[in-house]
């Protein structure tokens, strides 16, 4: 890393850094018009990434103290349940999305937390916020390229790439592709084996969803 600072220095170029949240609607006051976003927001996976990192954030001065690392985890997308989230308000994310809350509440005695539909559904209303605020600032012809994973819970996969595909269709967006990047081994979180009966455990994967503005 040290090596890397020196051979690949950042002071021969134009950087500027932004601190935005695109949920908030005012994200295209502050941003210029970008031609390609490259992200990957969390995954549907109850992580809740400032615990996990809870060490780094300390260690790299972004928290102070407790308040601070609990005001940073209320602003994280809604992608776990160690919080008590503001419920969301809208479910039309497209198709998909519905045959799967309608498997996922068949399956809600198998769930290791009753919050999880909840969550669910917050999420893919974090994701429509995010996808409407990129386009409020998204160039001519510009792309996001969104690196995601499916999930699992009770035993019911939520197909996130191809849900996230048809919110950013219903906001504005064009569809170029959704592209299998690896598969990946489901965790005990996501498969609960009372629900199993003998079934395979849900292979999920990792994917590339990529938008242009149409």
């Amino acid at each position: 890393m040290t090596e890397d600072l020196f051979t690949t220095r950042l002071d021969s170029t134009s950087n500027s850094i932004f601190t935005e949240d695109c949920r908030t609607g005012l994200v295209a006051r502050s941003l210029p018009r970008f031609k390609l976003c490259v992200t990957s927001p969390p995954y549907l996976n109850s992580f809740d990434y400032t615990d996990i990192y809870r060490p780094e954030l300390f260690l790299g001065k972004f928290v102070d103290d407790k308040s601070s690392l609990k005001a940073l985890r209320h602003k994280t997308v809604r992608s776990h349940v160690q919080v008590n989230w503001k419920r969301a308000t809208t479910s039309d994310f497209g198709a998909s999305y519905s045959r799967t809350m309608v498997r996922i509440h068949a399956a809600s005695e198998h769930l290791w937390d009753t919050r999880i539909p909840l969550m669910i559904q917050a999420y893919f209303e974090d994701i429509r916020d995010v996808l409407a605020g990129l386009r409020s600032c998204a160039g001519r012809k510009a792309h996001i390229w969104l690196v995601v994973a499916t999930s699992a819970y009770a035993g019911v996969e939520v197909p996130v790439d191809t849900i996230i595909g048809e919110i950013g269709l219903k906001n504005g967006w064009l569809l170029k592709e959704i592209g299998l990047l690896r598969e990946l081994r489901s965790s005990g979180q996501h498969w609960n084996r009372t629900n199993g009966k003998g079934r395979k455990c849900p292979r999920l994967r990792e994917s590339i969803v990529i938008f242009e503005k149409n």
